[in-house]
C-alpha cells in the first residue's frame, strides 16, 4: 500500500527526502524529446491526500475533542475541515515532520502539558490522537474542551500502574537491556580529540538549563543534544534514528549550523556526507572541534550515563575530557519525567516497566555508572553540581563552574532568559522545532527556585526503592526514617572488561584508609610504622618452588597485592600490575648450630620486617624463608599496611595452606575468583562518601574536635616535638576476680570489656592529669561490610 511504501522510504531517506505525497500513475507523460513531462503531472500534494483518503469512508468527529483536533489538522494541512476524518492518517493526508513538529506545537501551547514530537508518528490519526490526549492528558483536554472526557486509558495502550518499589533485580534488568558498545571502528584518525566538556545526568535533572548557561559563556559551545558517543560511525547513528526518532539528529545540525552560520539544509548537506562515509563519530568530534578553534565544545547528553562503556569513551576519545556531574533529587526527576511522558522518547527498548518505575530505575542506573566512572577519573577533571543549588544561587554555583574550567565568570551565565543570543541555541533547526532537552524551557520565564521542591507535592518519597535512596543519601538527600542504608558495593562486570576484572593497568581512587597511609608514607619516608610482619614456624619439609607458585596464585586472585601507588601532581592512584610473583628471600642457615642458627634466624627476620616499602614502585609484599636444621623452617610474610590488615593476614594463611597442599600434590588450588577486589570497595567508598555527606562529617568532628587540648601528663622530661617512632610493650595479668567483676559490671551496663577497660582507662588518665576533657584514639576495623 501507498502507507507500505512510505514507511519503506522514511527508514531508509531522510525526512526532508521523503515524498509528502504518493501519487499512482499508469505512466509517465513524457515531451517530444522524450523527457519527463513535468508540466502535464498532477498536482501531487493535492491529488495524493484526496486519493489516500479516498481509500477509506470518511468517519466525521464524534467529539468535541475529534472536532477541534480536525479544525487543527485541516488548517495545518491545508485542507477543508469538512474533508477531515477522524481515521485519515497524518502524513498520508500529506503531513511530514515539519508540519507535524507545528501539530504538536499547538497542541503544546492549547494544552499546556508536554507532549512528545513522537506522539503523532505513534497516534497518525484522529481518532488514535484523541484517545492518546484523553488518556494522557485528560485534566488538560478537559478544560480545553468544557467538557468531562470519558475516554479509556487501556484503549490507547497506557499501562495504569502504580508506584512498585525498585530493588537490585529491576536495576539488573534494566541494565541488561543495554546494548554494549561494539568495538572502535578501525580507520579512524589517530590520537585523541582536545578536551571536551561533558555533563552527566539522566534526562529531567536540569540539564537543558545548564547547558544554555554554559551556552552564555564566550569561551563554551554548548549545543543540544548531540547523540554521538554512543555510536561507532555516523552511519550508525543515522541508521539508529530513523523514522519516529529521527528528531535525535537534530542537535547535531543545530550545532553544525551555529558553528557554520548557514541554513538547516547546509547543514543536512555536511552530516549526510560523513553519514555516507560512515565517519567515525570519534572523527566526527575531531571536525566539530576544528572549527570550534578555542571555545571548548559541551556535550549535553543524558543517555550517555546508562551505559559504562559509552562514558569511558569519554576518556578514550579525548584527551583530559572534562566532567560536569549534574545531580537532581530523585522525586524531582521522576516527576519531571512523569510530567513530559519521556518514556515515549527517552529509553528505546522494549520493557514491562511503569513510567515511574522505569524513571525511578535510570535515576539510579545512571548516577551509579557515573559515580563508578568518575571514580577513576583525576579528581581535578571532574566537578559535581546540585540541581537544588543551582536554582537557588545560580552565580555561586556558575563561578564554581568556571573555576573547575579555569575560566573567568560570566554573569549573563546566570540570566539564560534575558540574554536569547543565538549561541545559547534554545531554538531548533527548523522554524517550527524547538531545541532538543527540555521543551517547555523557553515557557518558564526565568530561573526560580521553588521548581525544585514542587515534585513533593505529588510524589511520596515513602515510594522510593532502597537502592535508589542509598545513591541519593551519597549526595546528601535526607532520607525519610529508616531508609538510609548504605548499598551493596557492586562487582565488577567481567563479560564487559573481560576476565580480569581489573586488568593491569587500571587505575582506581584510594580508600579514605588508603590515602592516609599514602601521606604518612610521603611525610615519613622510608618509615616501617606501617609494616605487617607475619612470621610462621613451619615443621616438615618445604618445598620452595612450591611455596612460590602457591604465592604467585595468591597474588593473581588479589589485585591489591600487584597493585602500586602512583603521584600524580600530587594525588595518589592506585595502579594494577600485571600477575606476578610473590617475591622469596632465601636465607640457609641450616649449616649453623641449633642456638646460633635461631638467633641468626630472629636477627634476619628483625632486619627483613623493617625494611620499608616503595609505595610508588612495589611491590607492596615480600617474603623471606629461613631454613634451619632439617625438618624446620621459618617463613616471614611482610605486607605494607596499604595492601592489607590484621584480618586479612588469617586470609592469605587459610589460601596460601590450601594453595601449597594442592599445588604439592599435583593439583590446581581450587579457589573461587573473588566477587570484588579493594578496589572496588575504594570506588564504592568514595561515591557514597563524598558530596554533603562527606562534608557533614568533616564539619561534625571539626566541631567535636575543636579546641580539644593536648593530654598534659606530667612526666620527668618534656616531649620531642617530632614523634619517634620506637615504642614498647608492657604487659600485665589481670587477677581473675578483677576479670569476673569487670565482665559482670559491663554486662549490667550492657557495655563490652573493651569498653569497661577503655572506661577505666580515661578514669586513669584523668587521675594523672586533672582534665576532665581527653581525646582518646583506638585503632579499628575499618571495612564493616560483608563483601
Amino acid at each position: 500500500t501507498l502507507s507500505d511504501l512510505r514507511a519503506y522510504l522514511g527508514v531508509r531517506l531522510f525526512d526532508y527526502m521523503v515524498p509528502t505525497a504518493l501519487v499512482p500513475l499508469a505512466a509517465l507523460s513524457l515531451t517530444a524529446h522524450g523527457k519527463i513531462d513535468r508540466r502535464a503531472l498532477p498536482a501531487p500534494e493535492r491529488l495524493g491526500a484526496e486519493r489516500s483518503r479516498s481509500e477509506r469512508l470518511r468517519v466525521a468527529p464524534r467529539t468535541p475533542l475529534e472536532s477541534w483536533l480536525a479544525g487543527v489538522w485541516a488548517e495545518i494541512l491545508g485542507l477543508e475541515a469538512d474533508t477531515v476524518g477522524v481515521e485519515d492518517d497524518f502524513f498520508e493526508a500529506g503531513g511530514n515532520s515539519i508540519r507535524g513538529a507545528v501539530l504538536i506545537n499547538r497542541l503544546q501551547q492549547q494544552l499546556g502539558e508536554i507532549v512528545q514530537v513522537v506522539v503523532i508518528f505513534d497516534h497518525p490519526t484522529i481518532a488514535s490522537l484523541a484517545r492518546y490526549l484523553g488518556a494522557e492528558h485528560a485534566a488538560a483536554a478537559e478544560r480545553l474542551m468544557a467538557v468531562r472526557g470519558a475516554q479509556d486509558a487501556a484503549s490507547v495502550g497506557v499501562a495504569a500502574r502504580g508506584p512498585r518499589q525498585v530493588d537490585e533485580a529491576k536495576l539488573a534488568a534494566l541494565g541488561a537491556l543495554v546494548r554494549p558498545l561494539g568495538p572502535p571502528t578501525a580507520g579512524g584518525e589517530k590520537g585523541k580529540n582536545p578536551p571536551a566538556l561533558f555533563v552527566l545526568s539522566p534526562p529531567r535533572s536540569g540539564t537543558t538549563l545548564l547547558r544554555v548557561m554554559l551556552g552564555g559563556h564566550p569561551a563554551l559551545f554548548a549545543p543540544p543534544e548531540l547523540e554521538l558517543l554512543t555510536f561507532r560511525t555516523m552511519g550508525e547513528r543515522r541508521n539508529a534514528f530513523s523514522g519516529r526518532d529521527s528528531f535525535w539528529l537534530e542537535g547535531v545540525l543545530r550545532a553544525v549550523m551555529e558553528i557554520r552560520g548557514g541554513t538547516v539544509e547546509e547543514a543536512r548537506e555536511f552530516v549526510a556526507e560523513c553519514e555516507a562515509r560512515d565517519l567515525p563519530t570519534r572523527d566526527f568530534y575531531g571536525l566539530l572541534e576544528a572549527e570550534l578553534g578555542d571555545w571548548m565544545l559541551v556535550d549535553k547528553t543524558p543517555s550517555y550515563a546508562l551505559d559504562p562503556e559509552v562514558l569511558r569513551r569519554g576518556e578514550t576519545d579525548f584527551a583530559g575530557a572534562r566532567y560536569l556531574h549534574l545531580i537532581r533529587h530523585p522525586g524531582g526527576m521522576i516527576r519531571s519525567f512523569e510530567e513530559a511522558k519521556l518514556d515515549q522518547i527517552f529509553f528505546r527498548r522494549a520493557h514491562s516497566f511503569g513510567r515511574r518505575e522505569l524513571a525511578e530505575l535510570i535515576w539510579t542506573a545512571s548516577h551509579r555508572n557515573i559515580l563508578d566512572f568518575l571514580g577513576r577519573v583525576p579528581n581535578e577533571r571532574h566537578h559535581r553540581v546540585i540541581f537544588e543549588e543551582l536554582v537557588r544561587e545560580p552565580e555561586r554555583v556558575l563561578a564554581g563552574v568556571c573555576e573547575f574550567l579555569g575560566l573567568p565568570f560570566e554573569p549573563t551565565m546566570a540570566a539564560p532568559y534575558e540574554d536569547r543570543s543565538s549561541r545559547r541555541m534554545t531554538d531548533g533547526p527548523h522554524a517550527a522545532s524547538r531545541a532538543l532537552g527540555d521543551v517547555k524551557f523557553l515557557g518558564h520565564g526565568g530561573v526560580q527556585a521553588g521548581v525544585a521542591e514542587r515534585w513533593r507535592e505529588q510524589l511520596d518519597e515513602n515510594d522510593l526503592g532502597d537502592p535508589t535512596w542509598e545513591v541519593a543519601a551519597a549526595f546528601g538527600y535526607p532520607a525519610p526514617t529508616g531508609r538510609v542504608r548504605e548499598r551493596a558495593i557492586p562487582a565488577r562486570r567481567a563479560d564487559r572488561l573481560g576476565a580480569e576484572t581489573w586488568p593491569a593497568g587500571s587505575e582506581a581512587p584510594l580508600s579514605f584508609a588508603q590515602e592516609r597511609l599514602w601521606f604518612l608514607d610521603r611525610l615519613m619516608p622510608g618509615s616501617p610504622a606501617y609494616n605487617l610482619p607475619l612470621a610462621l614456624r613451619l615443621d616438615g619439609c618445604l618445598d620452595v618452588a612450591v611455596l612460590r607458585s602457591s604465592l604467585a596464585a595468591i597474588v593473581r586472585r588479589h589485585a591489591i597485592l600487584r597493585t602500586t601507588y602512583a603521584d600524580i601532581d600530587g594525588r595518589p592512584v592506585q595502579r594494577i600490575g600485571a600477575p606476578g610473583g610473590f617475591p622469596i628471600a632465601l636465607a640457609d642457615l641450616s649449616a649453623l648450630p641449633a642456638g646460633r642458627a635461631e638467633v641468626e634466624g630472629a636477627r634476619t627476620v628483625a632486619i627483613e620486617a623493617r625494611r620499608p616499602f616503595d609505595l610508588a614502585r612495589g611491590p607492596v609484599a615480600r617474603g623471606l624463608a629461613v631454613r634451619f636444621a632439617a625438618p624446620a623452617h621459618g617463613l616471614l610474610l611482610r605486607l605494607h599496611h596499604i595492601a592489607a590488615d590484621g584480618w586479612s593476614l588469617g586470609v592469605l594463611v587459610r589460601e596460601l595452606t590450601a594453595a601449597y597442599e594442592a599445588l604439592a600434590a599435583g593439583k590446581a588450588p581450587v579457589v573461587p575468583p573473588p566477587a570484588l577486589q579493594y578496589a572496588d570497595y575504594a570506588l564504592w567508598q568514595r561515591g557514597w562518601l563524598a558530596g554533603e555527606r562527606l562534608a557533614r562529617e568533616i564539619e561534625y568532628w571539626r566541631a567535636r574536635l575543636s579546641g580539644a587540648p593536648p593530654i598534659a601528663l606530667p612526666t620527668d622530661r618534656p616531649r620531642r616535638p617530632a614523634r619517634p617512632v620506637q615504642g614498647a610493650r608492657r604487659s600485665l595479668t589481670l587477677p581473675a576476680a578483677s576479670v569476673e567483676r569487670l565482665a559482670e559490671e559491663c554486662r549490667r551496663a550492657g557495655a563490652t570489656p573493651f569498653m569497661g577497660l577503655l572506661a577505666a582507662f580515661a578514669a586513669l588518665l584523668y587521675r594523672w592529669t586533672g582534665q576532665d576533657d581527653l581525646s582518646l584514639g583506638t585503632p579499628v576495623a575499618g571495612r564493616h561490610r560483608a563483601e
